[in-house]
């Protein structure tokens, strides 16, 4: 898989992990901005550097606290990873969606989770290979969801 990050900007983004995080957050809302228009082609990029960058930080030597099963940066990993996914699939993109699964694996696989590998990658490998009528319908819900969450309460 072509990498999205060049090697300077991956450089920068291992020196400096806060900023790094700022990067995946603001990539993760541009892409979803993107997927909620139906413009899967123009979300991939914006994914695919999100989840460079949140790869990155998953090496234990860019955090602070150890790896964990509820760790923050191990969940906002994966639902970028299925997010690009999702948006590969919907465009039809050349991406090899068995070699992308394998590479979301492996930082996972380093760390202690008590969760098991593939219950982890479950949902992955559900939306890059279920029915996509099915996927569209799963991933509405989750999207909705995830937009009712970020509402502000006033």
């Amino acid at each position: 898989m072509k990498p999205f990050l060049c090697p300077k900007h991956c450089a920068q983004a291992m020196a400096n992990p806060a900023r790094n995080q700022l990067l995946c957050d603001k990539l993760l809302l541009a892409a979803r901005a993107e997927l909620l228009h139906e413009r899967w082609a123009e979300a991939i990029p914006y994914y695919g550097t999100a989840f460079e960058a949140s790869q990155l930080l998953l090496n234990p030597a860019a955090s602070a606290a150890p790896a964990s099963p509820d760790n923050v940066r191990q969940q906002q990993y994966l639902r970028i990873a299925l997010e690009l996914i999702y948006a590969c699939r919907k465009c039809h993109h050349t991406i090899d969606l068995a070699e992308l699964i394998e590479l979301t694996k492996r930082p996972l696989a380093l760390t202690m989770a008590p969760i098991p590998l593939q219950q982890l990658m479950a949902p992955l490998i559900g939306v890059a290979f279920s029915p996509l009528p099915s996927v569209d319908e799963w991933m509405r819900r989750l999207l909705a969801v995830e937009e009712a969450r970020e509402q502000t309460l006033h």
